[in-house]
């Protein structure tokens, strides 16, 4: 019931702000508008398990049947699981500013996953009398088998971002912005459950705040960051954390260092990572570097995002790429 408590304040605080943004009288004569597009992809093999282990098989067992003049027979063997995820996203973006302090942005995501899994295990090699052979040690021999364990995929619009931002501080040398956004799936009717489902889900209702911290110096900036996120379902309740350097010696090129830690606030002990949807209790830290160029208008930001520690969660390294049209 508290959660649902605090989804709704947190909607109702986003609404009155949404409504007091028509309000505003528009005292910045050079308003602009900001249009843009991004893309990132995923490939991985891993995740980070409920104890922070890196695993990049599952051992399971399965069993299979054959078919022998005799009749079928079935034969149940262990395995390692083999997984290969891949994420692309195509993401939208348009942001408007109000005035010198307050803006409002609006983020669409176009995503595609896949995920293709095979079954790995050793298969000894028997005659048509169904008798193993041996080497002239006397080893039973045997050949890798890779059977299909599971091939799906899913491309969609998953969901709308809208953002808030404003500035409480904004002078020459320092920028102090809070931000309340919100992540709304386009479809919503996920299992009340945590455990192996349908294909990824269909997304989950997320509502945040974050309070952001610059400080400019002449060849770096120095950015503090802190915020929390309310999620919908089974998905767990995070807080989040931001340090990040950006360093420059030609005008409007920067290069930086992020860093961002993301904590589950519930963990539970008995969890089983699900490879099929997306982690519903994830803490993670993940780094980024990258390199942002501003020519006239267009803006170019290229990043390579990884995550060096995980829990219940992909290792996600991630390649990214977004252009921004400023509109004046």
């Amino acid at each position: 019931m508290s959660r649902l408590r605090n989804t709704f304040n947190i909607l109702l605080l986003l609404l009155i702000s949404t409504t007091t943004l028509r309000a505003i009288e528009l005292l910045d004569s050079d308003l602009n508008y900001k249009v843009g597009i991004g893309f990132n992809y995923s490939g991985l093999s891993s995740y980070y398990d409920n104890s922070s282990v890196e695993k990049p098989n599952i051992k399971g067992l399965r069993t299979f049947t054959f078919k022998l003049e005799s009749g079928d027979s079935t034969h149940t063997t262990l395995g390692d699981i083999n997984i290969n995820y891949t994420e692309f996203h195509n993401n939208y973006y348009f942001e408007y500013k109000l005035n010198n302090d307050l803006t409002a942005e609006l983020n669409m995501d176009l995503a595609y996953y896949s995920l293709d899994n095979k079954f790995t295990y050793l298969d000894t090699l028997r005659d048509e009398d169904q008798i193993p052979l041996k080497d002239i040690r006397g080893n039973v021999l045997s050949q890798k088998i890779n059977a299909p364990d599971l091939n799906t995929s899913l491309f969609r619009l998953m969901y709308i971002n809208p953002k808030i931002n404003y500035l409480l501080i904004n002078d020459k040398y320092n920028k102090l912005k809070v931000e309340i956004n919100a992540l709304v799936p386009l479809s919503f009717n996920n299992t009340s459950e945590y455990k192996d489902g349908p294909f990824i889900g269909d997304g989950f209702l997320q509502i945040g705040t974050k309070l952001n911290y610059r400080a400019i110096y002449e060849t770096m900036q120095l950015q503090l960051g802190a915020g929390y996120l309310n999620r919908s379902e089974v998905y767990s309740d995070q807080v989040n954390a931001r340090l990040g350097v950006m360093f420059t010696k030609v005008k409007d090129t920067y290069f930086y260092i992020m860093a961002d830690y993301n904590h589950s606030l519930t963990n539970p002990d008995n969890l089983v990572f699900a490879i099929t949807q997306l982690p519903a209790y994830d803490s993670y830290l993940s780094t980024m570097f990258g390199l942002n160029i501003n020519i006239d208008n267009l803006e170019l930001d290229m990043s390579y995002t990884f995550v060096p520690w995980g829990k219940n969660y992909w290792v996600m390294n991630r390649l990214n790429a977004s252009f921004h049209y400023l509109l004046k």
